[in-house]
């Protein structure tokens, strides 16, 4: 079971079809060698102040000017030695036209990436080196496997739910161990994800969502043709990103059962239920106002704008992008709230099961 499940990993994540590359931007790593401040084009205030950047791009060894830059006077301009990134495009006329599209960040997210990953190693000890692998595959299969896969091939759905396995079967395994308990505890989240999938369903179809909430949903569509089914991709994002919540809460659920048992073995499945269920209700107590904290707080900057320009609670919910948050936060939570009991119930009938037959 183990070679199977590890070779299945490897195979899948290694897969990306050069059909995905067809759809990706060019890009170059530049320097800022020179910020040059130049006429705003006319109607703008003076308010508004404009720069082109001189910018080196050792891989071409050669410098480029970028087309114009409109910032507000309290705004800040790029520097002299900043690291960026650029992309070439076509002008009307044919000519070609450099854009930054931003700072050039991989080397400090990569650094601070590190710092956590060593942190995590000096904190667990060998028991967390599970967990950063189990992180590490989670990233290739989204990555690697999942996105070239959608983008190449358009279906969403069926790369969605075999990542979502992978994900939680090669990841649970790495991270607890191969033993029966996270047998007890996968199986458990599996159900939660069939749960989180109707409720989800449900939410969508009875509050009309189609996942074209964000900006970048307009721009993903725009960029695939129309080829790419954004509700699909919303409904694929809510079940992926349930099963790290689920994963958590049940495997929690199922060590603490054990734990439970291992002091008195003489507790019948009944009991050994209520007492994990008390510890249970507490989890997911704080879990699922984790969630809500964690989805409010992504969407505050938006929430102040529209509350700014209209007070109403009725109007303010009805927006798009957080109708769609309201319906991520109370499917995974509903899930929470029944995959709790059900994973104590299947796993004191196991463990029962487990310690009577290891008896006999």
């Amino acid at each position: 079971m183990k070679k199977l499940l590890i070779a299945l990993g490897i195979l899948l994540t290694s897969l990306n079809y050069v059909g995905a590359q067809s759809h990706q931007v060019e890009t170059y790593k530049g320097s800022v060698e020179f910020v040059n401040e130049v006429d705003c084009q006319a109607g703008l205030g003076e308010e508004y102040v404009c720069f082109t950047y001189d910018v080196y791009i050792k891989e071409l060894d050669d410098s480029v000017e970028t087309m114009v830059s409109t910032l507000e006077q309290s705004s800040e301009a790029f520097k002299v030695g900043d690291s960026v990134y650029l992309t070439n495009m076509e002008g009307l006329e044919g000519e070609s036209t450099w854009s930054i599209t931003g700072y050039s960040r991989s080397s400090s997210i990569f650094i601070w990436t590190g710092l956590f990953l060593v942190l995590i190693l000096v904190v667990g000890g060998k028991k967390s080196i599970g967990s950063v692998l189990s992180l590490i595959l989670s990233f290739l299969v989204i990555y690697l496997f999942l996105i070239p896969q959608v983008v190449s091939t358009g279906n969403i759905l069926l790369y969605g739910v075999i990542s979502v396995f992978i994900i939680l079967s090669l990841g649970m395994y790495l991270a607890h161990g191969f033993r029966r308990l996270t047998t007890i505890a996968l199986l458990s989240t599996l159900i939660g994800i069939l749960i989180t999938s109707i409720f989800s369903l449900l939410l969508m179809n009875t509050l009309n969502i189609n996942g074209m909430g964000e900006e970048t949903a307009f721009l993903l569509s725009s960029q695939m043709e129309g080829n790419l089914d954004i509700r699909v991709l919303f409904f694929v994002s809510i079940i992926l990103g349930a099963s790290g919540v689920l994963d958590d809460v049940v495997i929690g659920q199922v060590t603490s059962m054990n734990e439970i048992y291992e002091v008195n073995r003489d507790l019948s499945v009944n009991e050994l239920y209520k007492r994990t269920m008390n510890v249970g209700k507490e989890h997911v107590a704080s879990m699922i106002n984790t969630l809500f904290i964690v989805y409010a707080g992504s969407s505050l900057p938006l929430v102040v704008l529209m509350y700014l320009s209209n007070r109403n609670i009725g109007t303010l919910v009805s927006i798009d992008m957080i109708s769609e948050e309201i319906v991520r936060t109370l499917a995974i939570s509903m899930s929470l709230l029944l995959v709790v009991p059900i994973s104590t119930y299947i796993g004191s009938l196991m463990i029962s099961r487990m310690s009577k037959t290891a008896k006999n």
